[in-house]
């Protein structure tokens, strides 16, 4: 079974080029990209500056959604992507449904993580 099989999520295609969401938009989903690439950048003095680019399995946009504040990177499609929509409700829905060892775990990282950006 593929992660696209799951009733409750879904999917939305980009072709290369399109925006998926720009610095300064509020979080209303995260992403987990299932084929394709996506650019991670930021825009200084209207130059993309490159943070990362994600394959297949990663996740993005999740920190702004987890922490309620907006995007502060951009990400956009360069090639032909598949991408499975997290909203804040299935993530919420997911982690109340998870083994409570994993709950734990997740809120962790989590914070270690936000620490970290934000340090």
């Amino acid at each position: 079974m593929t992660i696209l099989n799951d009733k409750t999520l879904k999917s939305r295609e980009y072709i290369q080029g399109v925006q998926i969401f720009k610095s300064g938009d509020e979080a209303t989903e995260s992403y987990l990209l299932y084929s394709g690439q996506v650019r991670i950048y930021n825009l200084e003095n209207g130059i993309k500056k490159e943070i990362a680019i994600l394959k297949e399995n990663d996740i993005f946009g999740e920190m702004a959604l987890i922490k309620n504040k907006t995007h502060t990177y951009s990400a956009e499609a360069i090639e032909k992507s598949v991408v499975v929509v997290i909203t804040k409700d299935i993530l919420q829905e997911k982690l109340i449904n998870a083994d409570p060892l994993l709950q734990s775990l997740i809120h962790i990282y989590i914070k270690r993580i936000y620490e970290a950006n934000n340090n």
